[in-house]
């Protein structure tokens, strides 16, 4: 459904030449209450996130589960980037209040990764992949936060998967050795 829906927004501002956002939500300490409390706990706090998102949302902007504690929100027809980032700082400030659930207070953040059509991509999979790519340095730098898409995302994480790969030939290949100091 999210990507039907991505779909036909990106259809509307390729034919009237505006902006969209796609924002990758991921909920922090989400597996801590899932061990600690149940599965029982952890789905009623993600039946108690979108209604907080949408708060924080104007009314046609579109929020949905991807799965997991992970949400995602495309903003059609943006202003300006202060638009997006008072909307992030918004949903970031609302999810680090803690969720009353059971007469209990549930306490997590959210990281959140944006990108922006046409700026960071044209189609459905490159705008969420950078949009998590986001994400993930948001988490890096501080639980709490949010980034947009930068180029140099996808270049670290190129030269990632390079290292990665040239590791695994080396050890396929016994090509590593001890050294112990004199």
């Amino acid at each position: 459904m999210f990507q039907q829906r991505l779909r036909a927004a990106l259809g509307r501002c390729q034919a009237n030449g505006k902006k969209l956002a796609v924002l990758f939500i991921d909920l922090d300490n989400f597996k801590t209450v899932n061990d600690t409390l149940g599965h029982d706990w952890g789905d009623l706090l993600l039946r108690s996130v979108p209604a907080r998102l949408a708060q924080c949302l104007r009314a046609e902007d579109v929020v949905c589960r991807l799965g997991g504690d992970e949400f995602t929100v495309i903003m059609e027809g943006f202003q300006g980037a202060e638009e997006v980032s008072g909307a992030c700082k918004r949903l970031v400030t609302a999810l680090a209040k803690p969720f009353a659930i059971k007469g209990r207070d549930i306490s997590t953040n959210a990281c959140i990764g944006v990108s922006v059509y046409p700026d960071h991509g044209t189609d459905v999979a490159t705008l969420l992949k950078n949009a998590d790519l986001a994400m993930y340095k948001a988490k890096a730098v501080s639980k709490g936060s949010f980034r947009f898409y930068v180029p140099e995302l996808s270049e670290r994480i190129a030269q990632f998967v390079s290292l990665e790969a040239s590791l695994r030939e080396a050890m396929d290949f016994n090509q590593f050795f001890l050294v112990f100091p004199a």
